[in-house]
């Protein structure tokens, strides 16, 4: 189902869009939702169980606060890196494939509510069949202060959780050695890589050298 401009009004009592805040506009198979473009004072949107893979209307609606978009056909959230208002945002249930599609929420300092994952209604995406998805998500967004409805109060433990072994007596000593142990492992890699450059960098001005006598 395609939204008109009139349908909205209708729906909404309001014949000026750009006056209307919130709308509830779940559970009707829409696909196209480009007229909702005109409502450019909206704060709250729930657009769950519908068919909508295309977001891009929504770039428009930079007052929104909180964007229900549960059990749609999402594959693509890149523009919603525009909505710097977004406090909430649920995308259960759609079609998020990679960990990098969540990169681009790193924009949105007021993002505090972020669910990819509802076990309780089972909705979920692609990405969460990865093992550290939440780790990693909460990594990513450090700003976030709930994911998938699990509070996130202290980053260190959430690391100790996911990936200390058990039998670790000292947490935080494990988590500090292994963290050195990666950037001793970074950084024998960019020495490496640099070698490689130098040693190319030689043998091309040998050649050079060697056409030039």
């Amino acid at each position: 189902m395609s939204l008109s401009t009139d349908d909205l009004r209708i729906r909404t009592g309001q014949f000026d869009l750009e006056l209307v805040q919130e709308l509830n506009l779940s559970t009707n198979k829409l696909f196209d939702i480009s007229s909702l473009s005109f409502c450019t004072s909206l704060m709250i949107l729930n657009l769950s169980s519908n068919l909508i893979s295309d977001i891009n209307p929504l770039s428009d609606l930079k007052s929104l606060k909180v964007l229900i978009l549960n059990s749609n056909l999402i594959s693509n959230i890149t523009l919603l890196s525009q909505l710097y208002q977004l406090n909430t945002l649920e995308l259960a249930g759609n079609k998020l494939i990679s960990i990098d599609a969540f990169i681009t929420l790193g924009s949105l300092y007021n993002l505090k509510q972020l669910l990819i994952n509802d076990v309780t209604n089972e909705l979920s995406n692609p990405v969460c069949k990865q093992p550290d998805y939440f780790i990693q998500v909460v990594d990513m967004l450090p700003m976030l202060r709930n994911l998938d409805r699990i509070q996130i109060n202290n980053r260190t433990n959430l690391l100790h959780q996911n990936y200390c072994p058990k039998d670790v007596e000292k947490p935080q000593d494990w988590i500090s050695i292994n963290i050195d142990t990666e950037l001793i492992k970074h950084e024998r890699e960019f020495v490496f890589q640099k070698e490689k450059l130098e040693e190319s960098l030689d043998n091309k001005f040998i050649e050079i050298t060697s056409i030039l006598n």
